[in-house]
């Protein structure tokens, strides 16, 4: 067998088995997933060439990040699988240690009152 031949099968074929094993292993240290679920999406893998476990990897991703270890990955295509990292909720702390004002004034003044007393028609003891 020529080696170009041997590379044209052979590294497909390699990256195919690990696409499909690094999808099995998320899927079943997946935390998030019932008995059944975890053997479905096992088999989707294993079904559905490259999809299925693209796919997997993908819902194992948005559900329990954790399950899919860093190491199992090799760094040229980590940012494949693991996208760029999410900083979540970045702008929740953006008003930190600024007053908020829920009354009743506001800019325009007075809101539904008149100036003249209570709007409730009592005396103003």
């Amino acid at each position: 067998m020529d080696i170009s031949t041997l590379l044209i099968v052979g590294v497909p074929v390699v990256l195919f088995l690990w696409l499909n094993v690094l999808s099995t292993f998320a899927a079943s240290h997946d935390g998030t997933l019932d008995s059944f679920q975890r053997k479905a999406q096992i088999t989707v893998v294993w079904l559905v060439p490259v999809l299925g476990a693209m796919l997997i990897l993908y819902l194992v991703r948005q559900n329990e990040p954790e399950a899919i270890r860093r190491k199992w990955v090799p760094w040229p295509i980590r940012s494949l699988v693991f996208g760029k990292p999410r900083s979540p909720h970045n702008h929740r702390d953006e008003n930190l240690g600024q007053a908020v004002d829920f009354g009743a004034t506001g800019a325009g003044g007075n809101h539904g009152h008149s100036s003249g007393g209570s709007s409730m028609g009592g005396s103003g003891d």
